[in-house]
């Protein structure tokens, strides 16, 4: 059985001043804090608009390995949750999940739903402790190290969320919105250089609409260091690509100011 439900998140925040507090030699921290907000305006991936109520992330097709070595009463009590969850009735989902896991400790995607039910309830802290212990069971299961990622991100330790993404990246390299919600926490780290090496990673791929948003992180991380020439460019291909994306206004103030800083 495969489940479509998704992990909600909110929009990216980081605590005010938390760019500022760490100098940026040769920046404005003020200047920096606001460059950097128009990259938390809203999230864009593959075409579609994310906000606080909508997915970031849907995780991947839940198929379990060796299924048939799992009681079959566990299976019953995870298929009972995936329908709860289709039907955003959470607290349900969450009693059936745990239920499955009561039945079988080892069933690490039971784990890894539980957690998405309980990011959906409003619970980080169990869903946090819920990733991990799916990772521990199954170390290859990529959709938690990406989902422990958003939840970084949500709680707004982006240095946190390092780490699992990357860890996401390199299960799955072929994980667009991973590449981008990577390069998107190296450029709010200040880890500039890496920011804009990850971003060219997504537009490498041949099919990478709906991703144009990493040209906007590149810029910014480009201008951030102070490479205007290269942050120029990356701004006039983020509008060539997605004139239509939110932060476009945002783009093209920046672009006009690099502009006439560069006469």
């Amino acid at each position: 059985m495969r489940a479509s439900f998704v992990l909600t998140v909110t929009t990216f925040l980081l605590a005010p001043g938390s760019v500022a507090r760490s100098q940026v030699e040769g920046i404005d921290p003020d200047a920096l804090n606001r460059r950097f907000e128009n990259l938390r305006v809203i999230q864009r991936f593959g075409g579609g608009y994310m906000n606080a109520r909508e997915t970031l992330f849907a995780p991947v097709p839940y198929e379990v390995r060796e299924y048939s070595k799992i009681p079959k009463k566990a299976r019953a009590e995870f298929e009972k949750a995936n329908e709860a969850m289709q039907r955003g009735e959470y607290s349900k989902a969450k009693e059936e999940y745990e239920a499955a896991i009561s039945v079988y400790p080892d069933f690490a995607l039971a784990h890894h739903n539980l957690a998405v039910a309980a990011m959906n309830l409003k619970d980080p802290q169990r869903a946090r402790d819920e990733f991990h212990a799916a990772i521990t069971i199954d170390p290859g299961t990529a959709a938690a190290y990406q989902n422990l990622g958003v939840l970084e991100i949500q709680q707004q330790d982006l240095a946190a969320a390092l780490e699992p993404l990357q860890t996401a990246n390199r299960l799955n390299p072929l994980d667009l919105k991973t590449l981008t919600l990577l390069a998107y926490c190296q450029a709010l780290t200040r880890q500039f250089e890496k920011a804009v090496l990850t971003a060219r990673r997504v537009h490498d791929f041949k099919q990478h609409a709906g991703y144009a948003y990493v040209h906007m992180i590149a810029a910014t991380a480009l201008q951030s260091s102070g490479k205007p020439e290269e942050a120029i460019r990356e701004y006039k291909q983020f509008l060539a690509e997605d004139p239509d994306d939110p932060r476009a206004p945002a783009a093209k103030e920046q672009l006009r100011k690099l502009q006439a800083e560069s006469r």
